[in-house]
């Protein structure tokens, strides 16, 4: 084995050196232009777009080139079993994928850290294993395309959907989920490296292992059948909800103007001051908040998930970052790079090594601005030219910000788990010392159960319009409209319930009517991961039967019909009981995506005997 993994690894060092000295390259062009570690989501994207798909190309060509008749015949027929002989060639991919991912990372991180001012946390060099553990996922797809004769094996690239589309509250659930899903496949590429290329899996456990996966992305496949189906047709005869708002729908109120949105959300109301309001809306300043929850950051996450990379304070000529290693914000010079202190929870610190425990933070802090600070439940103002810092605003214990402050014309907006708080702008940019808000506005519902607050400025107040497709609780669209008044009084005027949906309930539940427990499962993951985002399905609110009986109905049928269809498809395709079974159970519980599933990991076309 140790043979083989030689002469793959020599096959492709060259390769591998030029394509780590460009990479490298790349780096130092991105770090003259702007700062390296500064996470642009662009800059992220495009390099998880391209590594990735380099991953996944060079382990199909390279399972594609032993694939070749006389290679094939020639590398199976070794003294050594299948298993060994597969683990050669892998490991010597991922030596090589290795080395063009984490030398041209440590060199970049390494060399910022050892030469520059630039702050850097053991964070930053775990993000080069973070995008290694990635690309090895996808190289370990390409590979299965190219062994396995399903059709859909590249369709288990879902996998890294799960893996790097999170945001969990700890490294364990950041990486563990990494080496299931690297584990799984390297066994089923080493299953599926086999004398005969030809030959679908059969294995009862890798059925399994291959149909969850797929099945998952057979799901999200379906949802563009609603285009073939419901949406283009409909925008063809000109009839689609989009172009055509239907009074009675939430959604009509996005083809109205400012004022007419607030003269629909208090139809039906018996509010004295009804008429009244609807007059003042017309003339009134209109804003909106927003108030969808943030993923807080936590201590030591990927350095591409935070939500902010510094501050440049104007007239210091410093620039100020965070260390996770510290959990303090740290200065130096722009342009000599020199120390220029420290800033923990108690105020700034002349040097770093005079911090103590006590002074640093205990939850990241989001940069806000050139001199606010925020962590969940206290807002700071910095005053870098004098070195002080003060408590701007703080919340009672049991109550936290969802979001960053939004400042607007008439008053800057900040929304908590139990409120919405309204300050005067000058309050809070140019006065020094704690500031209390012009307007406290309870919320009427819990934060998850509204999106945005659309805001009327009235002589005597604000009119506050809540909305969301399920303020009245799941699927229940509802819009409730609170007047805040000066002097901290508030009053319900109106809440306005919307029974008419825009779309049938099978576009509205594709997923659940499709797969109950796929999207299930798939919520229940990224609620863990993304602990403040709510889970798109619950199992208590389908076992509830919270959604429309058609999503019941349709879910039912299907989990009925697919176990039938897929066992006569196993008789016609001759397997034995113990796959047929296995299908069975699949498609009764993963419904309509494991059929679909069935149909791309057997053979299309069956041999006819010969007569």
């Amino acid at each position: 084995m140790f043979e083989i993994f030689k002469s793959e690894f020599k096959r492709y060092r060259l390769w591998a050196g030029i394509a780590t000295v460009v990479l490298l390259g790349l780096y130092g062009f991105i770090a003259r232009l702007k700062p390296f570690l500064d996470p642009d989501p662009g800059q992220t994207a495009m390099m998880y777009l391209s590594l990735i798909s380099a991953g996944a190309i060079f382990g199909f060509i390279q399972m594609i080139l032993h694939r070749r008749a006389n290679h094939w015949t020639y590398l199976i027929h070794r003294p050594l079993s299948p298993a060994r002989i597969y683990l050669g060639i892998a490991l010597a991919g991922a030596a090589v994928i290795s080395m063009v991912i984490l030398v041209p990372w440590f060199c970049m991180v390494g060399g910022l850290d050892a030469f520059t001012s630039t702050v850097v946390d053991a964070r930053h060099y775990t993000w080069g294993f973070f995008l290694l553990f990635c690309v090895l996922t996808s190289y370990l797809v390409g590979s299965l395309a190219a062994l396995n004769p399903s059709k859909g094996s590249v369709l288990l690239a879902i996998i890294l959907l799960w893996l790097m589309d999170t945001q969990p509250e700890n490294d364990f659930l950041q990486y563990f989920p990494m080496i299931v899903a690297i584990a799984g496949l390297v066994v089923l590429n080493i299953i599926s490296f086999k004398p005969d290329l030809s030959t679908y899996v059969r294995k009862p456990w890798a059925i399994a292992m291959m149909v969850a996966p797929m099945s998952l992305a057979l799901m999200y496949g379906s949802a563009m059948g609603t285009t073939v189906y419901y949406h283009m047709p409909k925008f063809i005869m000109g009839t689609h909800p989009d172009n055509n708002p239907i009074d009675g729908t939430m959604s009509y109120l996005w083809s109205l103007e400012a004022p007419e949105q607030l003269a629909y959300a208090l139809e039906g109301s018996n509010h004295p001051r009804k008429e009244s309001y609807t007059k003042q809306a017309e003339l009134a300043d209109f804003d909106y908040i927003d108030a969808r929850e943030w993923v807080f950051p936590r201590r030591g996450q990927l350095y591409t998930m935070d939500l902010s990379y510094a501050l440049m304070p104007a007239g210091t000529g410093s620039v100020w970052q965070f260390s996770h290693d510290e959990m303090l914000l740290i200065g130096y010079g722009q342009i000599d790079g020199k120390p220029a202190g420290a800033l923990g929870q108690n105020g700034f610190i002349e040097k770093l090594e005079d911090a103590t425990d006590a002074d640093r933070f205990t939850d990241v802090p989001i940069l806000a601005g050139e001199k606010f600070l925020m962590t969940r439940g206290t807002i700071y103002q910095l005053d870098f030219v004098d070195r002080h810092m003060d408590i701007k605003h703080q919340l009672p214990e049991g109550e936290e910000y969802i979001r960053k402050p939004e400042v607007k014309e008439n008053f800057v907006a900040v929304v908590t788990t139990k409120r919405t708080l309204m300050f005067d702008p000058r309050v809070l940019t140019e006065d020094y010392g704690p500031a209390e808000p012009d307007y406290s506005v309870n919320h009427p519902t819990d934060v998850s159960g509204f999106s945005f607050i659309d805001t009327y400025r009235l002589v005597d107040g604000y009119l506050l319009m809540y909305r969301s497709n399920h303020m009245r609780g799941f699927d229940q669209p509802g819009t409730q409209v609170i007047h805040a008044k000066m002097g901290g009084e508030t009053e319900l005027v109106h809440a306005r319930a919307y029974d008419i949906h825009r779309h049938p309930s099978f576009i509205r539940h594709h997923f659940e009517a499709i797969s109950p427990v796929i999207i299930g499962v798939h919520s229940t993951f990224f609620s863990a991961t993304r602990p403040d985002e709510q889970p798109q399905m619950t199992v208590t609110n389908f076992m509830e039967g919270k959604y429309p009986a058609n999503v019941y109905r349709v879910a039912i049928i299907l989990m009925v019909i697919c176990p039938i269809v897929v066992f006569f498809l196993s008789r016609r395709h001759s397997l034995g009981r113990a796959q047929t079974t296995t299908w069975v159970i699949l498609c009764a519980v993963l419904s309509l995506p494991a059929l679909a599933a069935f149909v791309l990991m057997n053979p299309w076309r069956l041999d006819k005997p010969l007569t």
